[in-house]
């Protein structure tokens, strides 16, 4: 048996993720939805289904809830505050059964080392630096792992461990999503582990449509 099936649900949907216990990473998300009500948001669990596919429970527990809430409530990284705060009860219980099944997979398997579901002070040695040693180390990094170029992508503020950046041209939601997410580990892998990867939406370039908005 190379899988384990994890489950958690509540009155208005199911969620059960089939968890490797070679490599301590999702093999894949299932869901079930009990309110006829909640059919509105078959879409997202489709996409959290895809997104959690091959990651760490570490991320599906720090990341998930918060790239479905990205992708379908209009709202950008830096405009979301706490999932507890939502105005939509489904992001917090999808919050509460996607760590709730981390947490008992951790309680099983030998994972708990690797999950912080604490904040550990930045280091000094990054916090020492000057801003444009920082920003030469990210764009670095980002061309190490994604190839992007300043063409690509924008810093626009480094705040102590908080990095909030702008995509240049079109991306698609969910690839922005990932390349952000897949960046951040990267940074916190191979510069700071408590960097956090932000992104700032593009301004609407008309004028007109924005005296509407």
């Amino acid at each position: 048996m190379t899988a384990k099936k994890f489950s958690k649900f509540n009155d208005n949907f199911k969620l059960a993720i089939n968890f490797n216990i070679q490599n301590y990473k999702v093999n894949t998300l299932d869901f079930e939805i009990i309110n006829g009500d909640y059919v509105r948001y078959k879409e997202h669990l489709q996409f959290l289904s895809q997104f959690v596919q091959n990651k760490k429970i570490q991320e599906v527990y720090d990341h998930a809830t918060l790239y479905v809430m990205e992708k379908f409530s209009k709202k950008t990284l830096t405009k979301i505050l706490l999932v507890k705060n939502h105005n939509e009860q489904f992001y917090r219980d999808l919050q509460d059964l996607l760590r709730s099944i981390a947490r008992e997979i951790i309680r099983e398997y030998p994972v708990k080392k690797t999950i912080n579901f604490s904040y550990k002070n930045t280091s000094s040695w990054w916090l020492l630096l000057s801003a444009n040693e920082k920003e030469k180390i990210i764009y670095d990094n980002f061309e190490k792992q994604t190839n992007l170029s300043k063409e690509d992508i924008k810093i626009l503020n480094i705040e102590k461990n908080k990095i909030t950046v702008e995509f240049l041209g079109e991306i698609k939601p969910e690839t922005k999503a990932k390349t952000l997410l897949d960046m951040e580990y990267f940074l916190r892998k191979n510069v700071e582990s408590t960097l956090e990867l932000f992104v700032e939406e593009m301004k609407d370039q008309s004028k007109l449509r924005r005296l509407y908005k």
